[in-house]
C-alpha cells in the first residue's frame, strides 16, 4: 500500500483523499506514513491540488520562473489538509507528532505558528519540542521573506 502511495506521490497525483482513511488507523506507523506522504505531496504541488484535482498544478512551473522562494510561507492549505495535520499534533504517538511538525516545517503555513508555540510549552517529549522548535523557527524564518 505504502508503495502505491509513494508512486502516487512521485507522480504528483497523490490526493488528501488517498490518504484521508489511513490518518484514523489504529496503527501509529500507518499514520505516521500518511501524514509524510501527505507533506510531501503538499510540499511538491501545493496543497490544492491535493483535494480540489488539478487547479493548482499551473501554479508548479510559474512558481520557479517568478522566484517563489521555498524560506516564504506557501500557499494556504485546504481546510481538510489542515484539519488532518492539526489531528496528527494530537496524535498519542509522538512520532506521529514529529512527523506532523515535520511536514508543518516544511510547508511553512502562518496558521501553524501559535499551535506549534503553545504545544511546545506543554509537550512532555524533548525530542518532540526539538522539532517543534526548528519548526517554529523556520515559519518565523520563512514569514521575513
Amino acid at each position: 500500500m505504502f508503495r502505491a502511495l509513494g508512486r502516487l506521490c512521485d507522480a504528483g497525483l497523490l490526493r488528501f483523499e488517498d490518504v484521508r482513511p489511513l490518518l484514523g488507523d489504529v496503527d501509529p506507523k500507518v499514520r505516521r506514513l500518511a501524514i509524510y506522504f501527505l507533506g510531501k505531496a503538499i510540499q511538491e504541488r501545493g496543497p490544492r491540488a491535493l483535494s480540489r484535482g488539478e487547479l493548482w498544478r499551473w501554479f508548479v512551473t510559474p512558481k520557479s520562473v517568478i522566484g517563489w522562494s521555498p524560506h516564504r510561507p506557501g500557499p494556504p492549505l485546504t481546510p481538510e489538509v489542515e484539519q488532518a495535520l492539526r489531528i496528527a499534533l494530537d496524535d498519542p504517538d509522538s512520532y506521529v507528532r514529529i512527523t506532523a511538525i515535520q511536514a508543518i516545517r516544511d510547508i511553512r503555513p502562518l496558521s501553524f505558528l501559535e499551535i506549534l508555540e503553545a504545544m511546545r510549552r506543554t509537550e512532555p517529549n524533548s525530542t518532540v519540542q526539538s522539532n517543534l522548535e526548528i519548526a517554529i523557527s523556520a515559519i518565523r524564518c520563512g514569514s521575513r521573506s
